[in-house]
């Protein structure tokens, strides 16, 4: 019997045209993964080839995405995309200033930098050269922004796909979140020495710079919701803030990885560790996300990258948010 790799692969790879898709490039390790989720199920609906670049990962210590799991389809290598492979076509307005400025363009074309972009990425040479047909601004705001996308039934049968946006990403989760044989041994360590209870329930309580993209809940507001669920008085917690395990209600039993000098995320200063300090950070997190997803039942956010995420990696009965009452694309 074929697996869901060797099928994904199959099918993936009879496609004629190709994404590039930029992980990694600068945004939080679920903000990139999630919407690498999406860019596949676009290019399979599309019938378009999904490859990846993670040389320059955020994330990354050594390789980029083979440093934390096994490749699921072909890496691409070429520097062209540390510079030109964006997410938004925005992301490129320091290459027009910079051309404006050694007297290349008139200003004028400044104002219209779009366009030029378009045009620029899209000559034959380019494309023949990096042998490529789209990259990731390209697809974004089909991803992103439009609603129709979000609101599809998606039918791929070859995948065993049929269902909403929820459940097709389900079956992509499953594919491509396979640990390398390293991280997969050195996250089971991790979750071993929490010494969980057969019964708890997750948390995930955001902190830090997250209060720039959306409202921070009070952990009350995540306990009245665990209140009306679960009997449960175990807990898992993930946060990067101490301060949220210390006033965690007393009547439950905490656990956690969050460390007690941790006072809040800030992606600015994380992307300043070391190389050891990232892959040791980074299988802390994922350890983290497996304990969520065994728990009894899971309380988070779905305005948050990892409650997207285990909005489609859990079962939909178990995931619950204090922000909004179904898992969406937002």
């Amino acid at each position: 019997m074929e697996t869901l790799l060797e099928k994904y692969t199959e099918l993936n790879n009879s496609f004629k045209k190709t994404l590039v898709f930029h992980i990694g490039h600068n945004s939080g390790f679920f903000s990139e993964y999630n919407n690498m989720i999406f860019a596949m199920l676009f290019c399979l609906e599309n019938n378009i080839k999904f490859t990846l670049y993670s040389g320059d990962a955020n994330f990354k210590y050594s390789k980029g995405w083979e440093d934390y799991f096994e490749p699921f389809c072909e890496q691409r290598t070429e520097d062209f995309h540390h510079q030109y492979n964006v997410r938004e076509i925005h992301d490129l307005t320091w290459i027009a200033l910079s051309f404006i400025k050694r007297g290349y363009f008139p200003e004028k074309w400044f104002t219209n930098r779009m366009k030029y972009y378009a045009y620029l990425l899209r000559k034959k040479y380019f494309r023949s050269t990096y042998n490529f047909d789209y990259l990731t601004f390209d697809i974004w705001n089909d991803i992103r922004k439009n609603k129709k996308f979000a609101r599809k039934n998606f039918h791929i049968p070859e995948l065993g796909i049929n269902g909403d946006l929820q459940t097709a990403c389900n079956v992509l989760v499953q594919l491509t979140w396979r640990y390398n044989a390293q991280t997969k041994t050195n996250i089971e360590n991790l979750v071993k020495q929490l010494q969980l209870p057969n019964d708890y329930i997750g948390f995930h309580i955001r902190s830090g710079d997250k209060i720039k993209e959306t409202n921070l809940y009070e952990s009350q507001k995540y306990i009245e919701k665990a209140r009306t669920l679960s009997n449960t008085k175990n807990a898992f917690i993930l946060t990067d803030d101490y301060q949220i395990i210390e006033s965690f209600d007393k009547q439950y039993n905490v656990y956690t990885l969050c460390e007690k000098n941790e006072s809040g995320y800030i992606h600015s200063e994380f992307e300043k560790n070391t190389p050891d300090q990232l892959r040791k950070s980074h299988e802390k997190l994922f350890a983290s996300i497996e304990a969520l997803s065994q728990a009894e039942i899971f309380i988070g956010t779905f305005s948050s990258n990892p409650g997207t995420y285990l909005g489609m990696r859990m079962d939909k009965n178990k995931i619950f948010a204090v922000d909004y009452d179904n898992w969406d694309l937002r």
